[in-house]
């Protein structure tokens, strides 16, 4: 498994037309408190109260059913027992090796689950699921502010699963590593990390004496129609696979795409975009960092949904100029480098030009800054460039002063702050040919080798020129 996992975040049809089975939850739980109902995961934990501490003991059921689930193998037949104090449970997941006992013989079932602790759990129920090892990182680049403070062990995996998406951390920036998970935070952590299937309900007697099937919702993912999504995080390559139905089936993939943005803006969701395919079973993607995905394939009156959250790029070179930013202009000049680029330029009536533009930048990232410009200018758009800027000693906390940030055609692409002052004419998406588009080859261009645009990484200012590799 290549550093690919757990960016699934699935979006789950809500079976609507019953009350709740569920005696105390959260309302945002629901959702996939319903959905693990559904597939068996959850049995006999009706009357829990979801936001209680979850413990190992408690976890361990739930955790081999969704392996069953997901692998359609049955549990490992265990035979004498390693742990003093667990049940079969907890010794076939042993055995599998997606948990572990605490030392001296015991499973220790009475504990609580910690923050750190579930996303390893996690992590390695994914692999095991997927029968691939689970290769995780040696070098952390993640901003959570407490990540010092999680244990050793954990670290790799708190590094893995941010990497990939499923920690953001709290709005403080913090991962908190220690702190207990409650029950409907592990099992909503669980339904949105792996493809759980919806089991069809047994049926009592009376339907089996009248010989009446049990009935699945017709939104419900089908156990005979199955998808994944083949990943590769490092490279954004990702490759949607389906299982075959009916020969001449039709198969619709629609795939709509939403920036992560920090503020509730105006940049709206691009898409659907609608694939069509006949004995075709799949479909290569390249998702871009910092959106979210969304993606329905229909076919044979079936629907399979998913949600694919990207997060941003986090990369060594970050860390290594954070951790050597110059203080004065004279520090800043000798980190630089120049790099010459290949650009568009437009003339008055239309007519675009091959041209090169030379920049300074922070020397760590040159090659990327040359790699950008290449790939926007072999681009279908072949956006045209009027002004570009770069390294700009100003004081402050500008990322000019580091050479870590460019700006493109400002005039076209102003800077807007709260109070209404601005920096240039305005901003003219997809009726100025020097406007960036949201999703358009130059920002996806950006964004892909790690910066950060300014059009919607925060709310003061919109800074529509502006891309920064620290995302300042």
């Amino acid at each position: 498994m290549k550093q690919k996992l757990a960016i699934l975040i699935l979006a789950l049809t809500m079976i609507c037309g019953y009350h709740s089975v569920f005696a105390t939850y959260s309302d945002w739980a629901e959702k996939e408190l319903r959905h693990a109902k559904e597939c068996g995961i959850l049995t006999e934990q009706n009357t829990w109260d979801y936001g209680e501490p979850m413990k190992r003991g408690e976890l361990a059921p739930i955790l081999l059913r969704a392996y069953e689930n997901v692998t359609g193998k049955e549990a490992p037949k265990v035979s004498g027992s390693y742990f003093t104090d667990a049940s079969y449970e907890a010794e076939a997941l042993y055995r599998l090796g997606i948990m572990n006992g605490v030392g001296d013989g015991k499973f220790a079932p009475e504990i609580p689950v910690t923050r750190e602790q579930i996303f390893k759990i996690i992590l390695t129920l994914q692999a095991v699921c997927e029968g691939e090892e689970l290769v995780l990182p040696s070098v952390f680049y993640n901003p959570l502010t407490d990540f010092e403070n999680v244990s050793d062990w954990a670290k790799p995996y708190v590094e893995k699963a941010y990497a990939n998406g499923i920690i953001t951390g709290y709005e403080d920036g913090s991962f908190r590593g220690q702190k207990t998970v409650s029950r409907e935070e592990a099992i909503v952590l669980l339904v949105r990390s792996v493809n759980l299937s919806y089991q069809p309900a047994k049926p009592n007697q009376e339907e089996k004496n009248q010989n009446v099937k049990p009935t699945v919702s017709m939104e419900a993912i089908s156990t005979e129609f199955s998808w994944n999504v083949k990943s590769s995080w490092e490279a954004g390559e990702h490759t949607i696979v389906w299982s075959a139905l009916a020969p001449d089936t039709e198969y619709v993939l629609t795939v709509t795409e939403q920036r992560n943005s920090r503020y509730e803006g105006d940049i709206p969701p691009n898409g659907p975009i609608e694939y069509r395919y006949v004995a075709q079973y799949e479909h290569p993607l390249y998702l871009y960092p910092n959106r979210t995905y969304f993606l329905t394939l229909s076919a044979g009156g079936k629907t399979l949904e998913k949600e694919i959250y990207i997060s941003p790029i986090h990369t060594q070179e970050m860390q290594v100029i954070q951790e050597n930013l110059p203080e004065t202009k004279e520090e800043a000049d000798v980190l630089m480098a120049k790099v010459t680029v290949p650009i568009w330029k437009m003339k008055s009536d239309g007519t675009k030009y091959e041209s090169s533009a030379e920049l300074t930048v922070h020397a760590v990232i040159a090659e990327k800054v040359e790699a950008v410009f290449t790939e926007i200018f072999h681009g279908e758009e072949q956006f045209p460039m009027k002004d570009l800027g770069a390294y700009s000693w100003r004081g402050g906390r500008s990322e000019h002063n580091w050479g870590t940030a460019i700006d493109l055609n400002a005039n076209e692409n102003y800077c807007v702050y709260k109070d209404g002052t601005t920096i240039g004419d305005g901003w003219f998406p997809y009726e100025n040919p020097y406007s960036v588009t949201p999703y358009g080859e130059v920002v996806n261009a950006f964004e892909k080798y790690g910066f950060t645009w300014g059009g919607d990484a925060w709310s003061n200012p919109k800074d529509y020129m502006h891309f920064s590799y620290l995302g300042t």
